[in-house]
């Protein structure tokens, strides 16, 4: 399957699904996301660029600041982070890891990237199912 979304369609998406994320091109492979945790918390917002790709995890380098870099120490500390998304915060990296994402569950773990595109304007997502 392969997904292509603009970012104004995309953040029109999260919303109508309530998921408090909006997403924003920087540049090729960088993308800025704000999530919004609700219940009078500040917005968290980072600054994803994409470093390298591999099917089955796709790392990022990532940059917070003031504090949403308080916010998303506690949302790691405590694993309030979305299944599949995997954080080093002592080098500043993130990983997505498809196998592991809750919306692809039913798929018992056989679900990869074929592609991880990042432009200013879209985001391109290759999604495979191993037999």
């Amino acid at each position: 399957m392969d997904i292509k979304a603009n970012y104004p369609d995309l953040n029109a998406f999260l919303k109508a699904a309530g998921i408090g994320i909006t997403l924003c091109g920087i540049s090729e492979n960088s993308f800025e996301l704000t999530y919004n945790p609700g219940a009078l918390l500040p917005n968290i917002t980072l600054k994803l660029h994409k470093r390298g790709f591999v099917s089955n995890y796709v790392p990022f380098k990532y940059e917070v600041q003031g504090m949403s870099s308080f916010m998303f120490s506690l949302a790691n500390f405590f694993s309030a982070l979305p299944e599949g998304v995997e954080v080093n915060k002592d080098n500043h990296k993130l990983a997505i890891i498809p196998s592991k994402l809750k919306v692809f569950k039913n798929f018992n773990g056989k679900c990869h990237f074929k592609y991880f595109d990042i432009h200013y304007d879209r985001i391109e997502i290759g999604i495979g199912v191993d037999s």
